[in-house]
């Protein structure tokens, strides 16, 4: 008996504890991210007006009528409701609970596929590691969740060919749709699963006698669920066009050419990130386990493998659904391994003394995306910017960065209208070139774009400033009547004096 065996219990505990400890340290983090105050926004209208906006909306340009697909709108309201409810704090407890909550299912189906509590933390902590690259608020997180969960429900139908499961599979299928663009994955997983099934028997009879049926009443089933989870994808307030929509934005190469989130995986500048590092981390993981573990691999296992490294290095975003489906093919080369004395005693040591660096770190210097843990306040515009523009009762149409466009939107929508945010997708990339390259280049484009669009204020990051400075741009505006009123160290604001 290995030395962890002997001491199991102690073990198990202190490792539950660390666990607990390391996801409040990598995800009890501020929120950074842009989307997220155009989402909360749009939930308030939604909870509001009992509409849902389909419009562009908060811009002041020819764009402000143009459709804008909320498809995320069950999220965005329910952001709103916490958010008005309980305030900004909370949100940062909301978005650590939504991240638990996928360990806890990522943990649920590891314990159930490997009947082994140690290989189920191993598992579970790996892939909450490498996800951490994508733990930001926004509706993708519900997705991660309902992912996890409908993992959890084929693997208990295929034990149990109970068909309440399959209800609670297209019950997840319908927040999904309502949820993120990412619901495509919920339509096909059904089938995918099936022809898995399919052709684990065919390899079976291809090398024994007794041969069992290819099609049985459980692919029937599982046939029927993936026609079940298309027809009720409908269920939407754009119906079969969402469809439509999610798959042409999961297509659009403009994104993938503009968007760091959408570059592929093994571009120059996602190289020179931290995701990268995580990246190699997480595949050497799964190399060394296939490398010695490759025939417990079951199809299904194979597929999800391939599938989501081939669409990580397509999209580096992609990089937090191939780490929460690779519990599963984990799982399955884990599952028959003994815990002989020196890797049960290997394992347990390895988690035992990682976990406390590995939050050490977080607290320290950040986690994989370099965010420490804490409430407080880490997005684009400070709170004293934010005061700045209150205290001068800035209003009108504004141009601005677009990193600068959610907050805007956020906190001073209708009293101010923007020139562009974080929706790329809706605005278009090439006006969102147009609009950088006007901010950035020449004065006359400046010039006529806030002479077209009677701009009052120019609120822009600190680089713009500078490249505005650079170009003679800003030295044209003030002797254009503008005025700077508001200088940061991150935030520059300048004001049209012309413009009562």
């Amino acid at each position: 008996m290995s030395f962890y065996e002997k001491n199991s219990k102690i073990f198990l505990i202190t490792i539950s504890m660390l666990s607990f400890f390391f996801l409040l340290s990598f995800y009890l983090t501020p929120i950074t991210t842009n989307d997220f105050w155009i989402q909360l926004k749009v939930g308030q209208l939604i909870k509001e007006n009992f509409a849902i906006p389909k419009t562009i909306l908060f811009t002041f340009t020819h764009l402000k009528d143009k459709a804008f697909v909320a498809h995320e709108w069950f999220p965005s309201l329910v952001f709103a409701v916490f958010y008005d409810a309980l305030g900004y704090n909370f949100m940062i407890i909301f978005k650590f609970l939504l991240y638990f909550s996928s360990f806890l299912l990522a943990f649920n189906l590891s314990r159930m596929m490997t009947k082994n509590v140690l290989y189920s933390f191993f598992i579970s902590l790996v892939a909450l590691f490498a996800l951490n690259c994508r733990s930001f608020l926004r509706p993708e997180a519900f997705s991660y969740i309902l992912f996890l969960a409908q993992l959890n429900v084929l693997f208990l139908f295929k034990q149990n060919k109970n068909l309440k499961y399959l209800m609670l599979y297209i019950l997840l299928n319908i927040i999904w749709v309502n949820s993120h663009g990412s619901f495509l994955l919920s339509l096909g997983l059904p089938f995918l699963f099936a022809f898995s099934e399919m052709s684990d028997v065919f390899v079976q009879n291809f090398f024994h006698t007794k041969k069992s049926p290819l099609f049985t009443d459980k692919e029937k089933k599982l046939f029927l669920l993936g026609l079940l989870a298309i027809l009720t994808s409908f269920i939407n307030p754009l119906g079969f066009k969402l469809l439509i929509h999610s798959y042409e934005l999961s297509q659009d190469s403009l994104l993938k050419d503009t968007i760091f989130e959408w570059r592929p995986m093994l571009s120059d500048s996602v190289r020179r990130s931290s995701i990268f590092k995580v990246f190699l981390f997480f595949i050497s993981v799964l190399s060394f386990f296939t490398l010695f573990r490759f025939h417990h691999l079951k199809t299904f296992g194979i597929a999800l493998l391939g599938i989501f490294i081939y669409l990580t290095l397509e999209a580096q975003r992609h990089l937090a659904f191939l780490a929460i489906s690779s519990v599963w093919p984990l799982s399955q080369m884990l599952k028959e391994m003994p815990l002989r004395n020196y890797f049960s005693n290997f394992l347990a040591f390895c988690i035992v003394f990682t976990l406390p660096y590995l939050s050490w770190h977080a607290w320290n210097k950040g986690n994989t995306v370099g965010v420490k843990p804490g409430f407080y306040h880490s997005a684009r515009m400070p709170e004293h910017s934010l005061d700045a523009i209150r205290k001068m009762s800035l209003s009108g149409n504004t141009l601005n960065t677009y990193t600068f466009g959610g907050q805007l939107i956020f906190h001073f929508y209708p009293k101010l209208h923007v020139g562009i945010d974080s929706r790329i997708d809706a605005y278009g990339v090439e006006y969102a070139r147009r609009y950088q390259s006007m901010i950035y280049g020449r004065y006359r484009e400046l010039k006529s774009f806030l002479d077209l669009y009677n701009v009052q204020n120019i609120i822009v990051d600190s680089s713009a400033f500078n490249r505005m400075q650079k170009t003679g741009s800003y030295e044209a505006l003030t002797l254009d009547g503008w005025e700077l009123v508001y200088k940061s160290e991150k935030v520059v604001m300048i004001k049209n004096r012309k413009i009562l």
